[in-house]
């Protein structure tokens, strides 16, 4: 690779070889910036991944009733099968990263509840893998990092709401339209 790019160069440059040396140079220098730099490494995530024994339950319910599903040729009447499956465990807010589950779950939480709950979250994202890093080893119940982006989300959306009615009130009661007044 290294001396098709030379080898261009110097047809670019002439038969004479005179940017060969600038060439070295740099991938010599860039090279050495490498090493200096030390070893350039991607921050890998450990096990064990976050899991919810909720959720184990709720795809195992899923699992067994898409088995009546297996037996359908066409891939689309496959899938509709599947959908309709999976559709009141959706509905229900049984399943995780969906705005249902975070009403089910969070938004009855009094706001420093909610608050620490976020940060919760937030924690365990910093732990979950993605559903690609997933895909082919996944356990029953893990949560992954999109579920966890889409909570984090949906909980952060009804902070602001709540900050939003509170910003209301305070509102209101400033203008003399409701609350108590001073004397």
């Amino acid at each position: 690779m290294i001396v098709r790019i030379l080898r261009q160069v110097s047809l670019i440059g002439g038969n004479d070889m005179s940017a060969t040396p600038r060439i070295v140079t740099g991938l010599i220098l860039i090279v050495w910036m490498v090493g200096v730099s030390g070893p350039v490494e991607a921050e890998i995530k450990k096990g064990p991944w976050p899991t919810d024994p909720e959720l184990v339950k709720v795809e195992e319910e899923i699992v067994e009733k898409e088995k009546a599903c297996a037996h359908l040729k066409n891939i689309m009447a496959l899938m509709q099968c599947e959908e309709k499956v999976r559709q009141p465990y959706y509905t229900e807010g049984r399943v995780r990263g969906i705005a249902n589950y975070v009403d089910r779950v969070y938004v009855g939480l009094e706001t420093p509840d909610l608050v620490a709950k976020l940060k919760e979250l937030q924690g365990l994202r910093t732990r979950a893998r993605t559903n690609f890093d997933a895909q082919h080893d996944r356990v029953p119940g893990e949560i992954t990092d999109e579920d966890l982006t889409s909570e984090i989300r949906f909980v952060q959306m009804e902070l602001g709401r709540r900050a939003g009615v509170q910003y209301d009130k305070n509102k209101d009661f400033l203008s003399g339209k409701g609350g108590t007044t001073l004397p």
